[in-house]
């Protein structure tokens, strides 16, 4: 004997209107898929264990939170979440502003991702092939030191990098923050058009449990 995990949302709801929900739920399930080993909520008799301890993020965690606690031979498990409006996909692309937003964040991302490659290809572009390691005297040629890799190869400190380097990275990574900030704004300033008044952001009830199958 199998199980499925079968698991719905509701809107947020007195405790009283979800029961009834499910009641209609288990109902129906066992009308489409029969009274036995449905894989289904018909199959579930332990009735509803309510858990309002937290509330997740998303509608997603919640049902991992579920799929991990839940067991087929109990009741179902019913817990809050956080349902957030979520931006179409054509909006995002027609607004001018996002899409310079996503660009400038795209290109930043790629200067930090290459930011110690660019330091060692430099190092390597230089006069002299060897450079002395302050930390430990050893003596390293440069030709041999891995793509990306500014420390020592001896004693793993700091070997290439500049006062400078770390002021630069520090001051990309400032900007990067900020301009996700400002696309995050952006977003909800679309959201919030798009929603015509209405919450962006509300609770709903997951609920769900692995059914015998």
């Amino acid at each position: 004997m199998g199980a499925s995990l079968v698991i719905r949302q509701h809107p947020w709801a007195p405790r009283a209107d979800v029961q009834r929900w499910v009641q209609n739920c288990a109902s129906e399930d066992q009308f489409e898929h029969g009274a036995s080993y449905s894989g289904y909520w018909n199959m579930k008799s332990g009735g509803i264990h309510f858990d309002e301890s937290r509330v997740f993020d998303s509608p997603q965690a919640a049902e991992e939170y579920i799929s991990e606690e839940n067991d087929k031979f109990g009741g179902l498990t019913a817990v809050p979440a956080l349902q957030r409006l979520s931006l179409p996909r054509e909006t995002a692309e027609s607004d001018a502003k996002l899409k310079d937003l996503r660009v400038q964040i795209q290109a930043l991302n790629n200067t930090l991702w290459t930011f110690d490659r660019a330091i060692v290809t430099r190092a390597k572009a230089g006069k002299s092939a060897f450079k002395g390691c302050a930390h430990c005297g050893s003596r390293i040629s440069l030709k041999h030191l891995t793509t990306g890799h500014t420390r020592c190869p001896v004693c793993n400190q700091n070997l290439l990098r500049t006062e400078t380097d770390d002021k630069k990275e520090q001051a990309l990574k400032t900007r990067a923050t900020r301009l996700q900030e400002q696309l995050a704004e952006r977003e909800q300033a679309l959201l919030k058009k798009l929603a015509k008044g209405k919450p962006i952001e509300g609770k709903v009830w997951v609920v769900g449990g692995w059914c015998a199958s």
